[in-house]
């Protein structure tokens, strides 16, 4: 659901970032509760779930390794498409947006991510690098967009870590697969990739792509591989 949406810009002329902030919707039954604590996208959903959620550290060393390597790398090893509609779940900071946004030269490009406070950090990264680019605060298990709006989703790891239920993944698939356009792609990080980057907090998580049958195995790189949404 959707709390923060910020409007994208037009590329000729004005700024390359601007936003328009909606009035935050707090469920009532919540008010009071330790989830209050919480950002307004998992309160407002009210789903029970919402207490699982817990945000990585800042690893700027990390970061700096994503945007100049690994990104450029998982586009060219990938061959992703250009000029597409693109939405990165779980962007966090905004590493990865600029350089989507410089390599894919996408039609639109949308950062999607829970925490108020990380979009607040991508708000600025975005604006500094004259990133034309729309964030939106929101949870990927019930995405705030109609049904096949994009062409290409990207995910560095959110639907493994969405969720410490099978349900909760489950449920991210799904959406993901809803929002892809037929014949649209879904990037996503390998088991073997979370297990190099987060190996504790990854340890027996898996992805229920049975729940998913639409999203069919397209080519793989290693690290990262890429699913197509196929008519059923």
């Amino acid at each position: 659901m959707s709390q923060t949406v910020e409007t994208p810009p037009v590329r000729e002329g004005g700024e390359a970032w601007q936003k328009e902030v909606a009035p935050p919707r707090v469920d009532p039954t919540l008010v009071g509760d330790r989830t209050s604590l919480l950002p307004a996208a998992l309160r407002a959903s009210g789903r029970s779930a919402a207490i699982e959620y817990q945000p990585f550290g800042n690893v700027e060393v990390r970061n700096g390794l994503q945007a100049l390597v690994e990104i450029p790398l998982m586009i060219r090893a990938l061959r992703l498409p250009r000029s597409a509609r693109v939405l990165e779940i779980g962007c966090g900071r905004g590493v990865a947006l600029p350089v989507l946004d410089d390599r894919l030269e996408p039609a639109e490009l949308i950062g999607l991510d829970i925490d108020p406070a990380l979009l607040d950090e991508a708000r600025e990264r975005v604006r500094n690098s004259c990133t034309y680019a729309t964030l939106v605060e929101g949870d990927v298990r019930d995405l705030p967009f109609e049904e096949a709006r994009f062409d290409l989703v990207i995910d560095f790891g959110t639907c493994y870590h969405v969720s410490d239920t099978m349900d909760g993944r489950r449920a991210a698939l799904r959406e993901v697969a809803r929002v892809l356009r037929p014949g649209g792609l879904f990037v996503h990080e390998t088991r073997m990739a979370q297990r190099l980057a987060h190996p504790l907090r990854s340890f027996g998580r898996t992805l229920p792509w049975w729940a998913v049958p639409s999203l069919v195995p397209d080519r793989s790189a290693v690290l990262w591989s890429v699913r197509r949404k196929i008519d059923r």
